[in-house]
């Protein structure tokens, strides 16, 4: 790949494992035939997996040391309870530890099939070449599994202290999954509310207060299940009026609604953001492979402009309402002078 100027990497999420190539097109089919030979026969020496283990066991102790990592790895445990999303993707210390190269080669066989690959492509690449292309990738079938849907949320609030300054603080609660019919309200909303700098959380806690520099919402969604989610830090001596704040805000945003200026906003951001990203080859791939993976289908470009565009401010009121009066999870990371009122994980 060094040699042809590509790249060549791999990453997991919460519901799929992602190998990815770009190579310039006189490389292409060394690139496929690179990709297959990695994903269909990797050679999972144990020598390797000594080696690759160390180096997750480091990404995990980063992970630990890092308190936007720890306050989302811990609220999504909170949300998700003994259930798959609320896993880390990494891990557990003791799993990593105890992992033999023979359970990887049986978890790789059981998984790595074809029923189970998604292949995405974009760029200078042909439809019926990737296809006859793909027969590479084998033809063992695997049998489906499901998994339950995911429990209430048995915590209020989980807490993790650290000698730092800031006291890192994420709200957050289930939502819809993917394919909802209110998956545009749930993006606009999310805009509105933390998405950028005209946003309301953003204006309020920053701009206004000068409470914290660092301040969002994001959502996500999974095949079965969502989550929507605040986050900010802040001093310890601010996090009371920070919570008040928090509290103000979304009732507000609940009872008032948002106005015209906003929604027109919101909606002409991600309209502009999702067009801007198709110009490149690499989101044009993405977004197909993790539709495919997630709803089996591609949304149209037009029907997302459409679905957008559709979005009324009583769609957002409804939205908001609904999910910001449902059971709430918080999760606080920082000195312990400051969490201890809470509890402690």
């Amino acid at each position: 790949m060094d040699a042809v100027g590509g790249e060549f990497n791999a990453y997991t999420t919460r519901e799929a494992t992602v190998f990815y190539l770009r190579v310039p097109k006189p490389h292409r089919q060394m690139a496929i035939d690179l990709l297959a030979e990695v994903v269909v026969t990797p050679k999972l020496s144990p020598e390797d997996l000594e080696i690759e283990r160390n180096v997750i066991l480091e990404e995990f102790e980063a992970a630990l040391d890092t308190p936007d990592d720890l306050v989302f790895m811990n609220l999504a445990e909170g949300l998700f309870p003994d259930h798959p999303v609320g896993r880390e993707v990494l891990g557990r210390i003791e799993t990593i530890e105890g992992l033999t190269a023979e359970e990887i080669s049986a978890f790789h066989s059981s998984w790595y099939r074809p029923n189970r690959f998604v292949i995405a492509a974009a760029g200078a690449v042909e439809h019926d070449w990737l296809v006859q292309e793909a027969d590479k990738f084998g033809d063992g079938l695997a049998p489906g599994l499901s998994r339950e849907q995911p429990q209430n949320p048995d915590a209020l609030c989980v807490t993790a202290a650290r000698p730092i300054e800031q006291v890192h603080c994420a709200w957050g609660w289930r939502s819809p999954e993917s394919g909802h019919a209110d998956r545009f309200a749930q993006s606009v909303l999310n805009h509105v509310l933390g998405g950028g700098p005209t946003s309301r959380l953003y204006t309020e806690i920053r701009e206004q207060r000068g409470l914290a520099y660092a301040v969002q919402t994001s959502h996500s969604s999974h095949s079965d299940c969502g989550s929507f989610a605040l986050y900010l830090a802040t001093a310890p001596r601010h996090l009371s009026t920070v919570r008040t704040v928090l509290e103000d805000v979304l009732g507000d945003l609940c009872a008032s609604g948002v106005t015209e200026e906003e929604l027109t906003v919101a909606k002409g951001y991600l309209a502009g953001s999702m067009l801007m990203g198709l110009e490149d080859s690499d989101a044009r791939m993405s977004r197909l492979g993790a539709a495919f993976t997630g709803v089996g289908r591609v949304t149209p470009v037009g029907e997302v402009l459409t679905g957008l565009a559709e979005v009324t401010a009583a769609d957002i009121q409804r939205v908001a309402t609904t999910l910001f009066t449902s059971r709430r999870v918080e999760s606080l990371v920082g000195p312990a002078s400051a969490v201890a009122p809470f509890g402690s994980i």
